[in-house]
């Protein structure tokens, strides 16, 4: 280096260093705090187990355990884990339950599972005090999914839909392997 390079460049640090950096402000609109989204995916995932448990014969105390495991579980260690475990719970739960094949609870509980595997996944790289656009947690898909999944639920509980309940069961079953094939789908 030669004295001329040492001089343009004890120049120019002089120069840029009495300089504040320019202060960038940024919008990004409405934003949730990490918290909530963590909590509410907390009570989605608890729901889901508390639904499926509740249409067998199980003790409320027994039921008001496996909920609150499973929302510890999902408070201290979010993930992708909590969501499939948590379905694959209540899934067992409704096969064994008196009305098996098709349960009127099944569409509530499919929704439940599907907002907590969502939110869950999505806990597990936020933390407590980040701010989070809504947009990132759910999009149009996960609109149409949730959408349709509580509209059959909302027609299983018409009078009179008989042998429409067939074809209900089928579909929220389908929902739900859509559901869980698109997050295995995605790599790690």
């Amino acid at each position: 280096m030669n004295i001329y390079d040492s001089l343009a460049y004890s120049l120019r640090r002089w120069r840029y260093k009495e300089r504040p950096m320019p202060r960038i402000e940024t919008n990004a609109g409405f934003m949730l705090p990490g918290a909530l989204v963590r909590l509410v995916g907390v009570a989605a995932v608890g729901a889901c187990v508390g639904l499926g448990a509740s249409a067998t014969h199980m003790a409320v105390v027994a039921i008001a355990l496996l909920v609150v495991l499973v929302s510890a579980w999902g408070l201290l260690r979010p993930g992708f884990e909590v969501g499939i475990a948590t379905i694959g719970a209540a899934g067992f739960f409704l096969a064994i339950s008196p009305s098996a094949p098709f349960n009127p609870v099944t569409p509530w509980v499919i929704l439940a599972g599907y907002l907590g595997l969502r939110l869950m996944m999505a806990s597990q790289l936020v933390t407590w005090k980040a701010k989070v656009a809504p947009v990132v947690l759910l999009n149009w898909r996960d609109a149409l999914i949730t959408g349709a999944t509580a509209a059959i639920g909302l027609a299983i509980r018409l009078p009179g839909v008989g042998v429409w309940a067939v074809v209900v069961g089928l579909v929220t079953i389908a929902i739900l392997a859509a559901a869980i094939a698109r997050h295995l789908r995605r790599p790690a």
